[in-house]
């Protein structure tokens, strides 16, 4: 029986790319002075770097990259987006992944 493909959904692509840009941030910097500098712990770090198949982390923890952006001048916040840009990005990514795009959300019309 052969092994189902793992489909990434967008939100994991969108985790990837934050972690990604955290292990750029520390790409020549030594586990122990990220460790200093986050207060996370060394072995941590290590994982992270890891490759997953090699014991390394899938996910990390938010806390973890969030304090890994902020030791080193990254932001990590949560910012509110109109439908027209969730509707954009909805778009844009549909056209990346070459999927027919969705009709944007709409709430149903009031009865009378």
């Amino acid at each position: 029986m052969a092994k189902k493909a793992k489909v990434l959904e967008h939100h994991h692509i969108q985790r990837h790319r934050v972690t990604f840009a955290c292990l750029r941030a520390i790409a020549k910097i030594p586990n122990a002075r990220v460790a200093e500098a986050t207060g996370l712990c060394a072995a941590t770090i290590r994982k992270l770097r890891r490759p997953v198949n090699d014991g390394g982390t899938i996910y990390p923890r938010l806390h973890t990259v969030a304090s890994i952006g902020q030791a080193f001048g990254y932001e990590l916040k949560m910012v509110e987006r109109s439908e027209a840009a969730v509707a954009k990005a909805r778009a844009e990514y549909d056209r990346q992944e070459q999927r027919p795009a969705q009709p944007p959300e709409t709430s149903p019309a009031p009865m009378n």
